[in-house]
């Protein structure tokens, strides 16, 4: 396929690897009356923030640096990595997604056929992504994933989280991306975080849409 004319390059780059799902700067719905463990001075500070936190970070030996973002989730940990997994869902879990497919599993692994529609539906972006079995460190699970073939130079994708506590936890999104495309550093890394941000906030309606925390009532006195 050709992007490259002057008509779609503008069009291209304000589309590229967008997962629209809303605004990225939407409050979570999570209840008034809790608050994070003020140990945990990461989950406070997002709990506080309300939405995700975005940040750059550097690839060691490559063209862009990664796009990050973080947010907190008002939901078990076991909600967000179930939807984290659940590959055949995610044109449900992160709309934009217009095709997902598992080809092959081996174990926990998993070979995933990704199709993304940009410039208004008049062209597609296709992966195959390799999916890792989830690894864990300490307290944090993560599992990554990247491109074996499509009409895009690279791909790799790292989820993170780990629990805040019963009731909550915290999601990281890495995605670093090359389009075949000669388009400015500052663009593509602009997207990236784009799409980073977009992710988490499409788990975090997902699984705060799922999950209803128990209320607690006080007796008068």
């Amino acid at each position: 396929m050709r992007f490259m004319t002057n008509t779609t390059r503008p069009l291209l780059v304000s589309s590229f690897f967008a997962l629209s799902i809303g605004s990225a700067s939407g409050a979570s719905p999570a209840s008034t009356s809790y608050a994070p463990p003020k140990a945990d001075t990461v989950a406070t500070e997002l709990f506080l923030l309300g939405k995700e936190r975005r940040s750059l970070v550097p690839t060691k030996g490559a063209k862009y640096g990664t796009g990050r973002a973080e947010i907190f989730i008002h939901a078990p940990v076991s909600a967000v990595r179930a939807a984290v997994l659940d590959y055949p869902a995610y044109p449900k879990i992160i709309p934009a997604f217009q095709k997902a497919k598992v080809l092959e599993r081996k174990g926990a692994s998993a070979k995933v056929y990704l199709m993304l529609p940009i410039l208004k539906g008049a062209a597609s972006l296709w992966s195959l992504q390799q999916f890792d079995a989830p690894s864990v460190s300490g307290k944090t699970e993560t599992v990554v994933s990247r491109s074996l073939q499509g009409n895009i130079d690279a791909l790799n994708t790292r989820w993170s989280f780990r629990a805040v506590d019963a009731e909550s936890c915290v999601l990281t999104s890495d995605i670093y991306v090359e389009p075949r495309l000669p388009l400015p550093a500052s663009a593509v890394e602009h997207e990236a975080q784009k799409a980073a941000a977009e992710a988490v906030l499409s788990v975090r309606t997902h699984t705060e849409g799922q999950w209803k925390p128990v209320k607690t009532v006080t007796s008068k006195p």
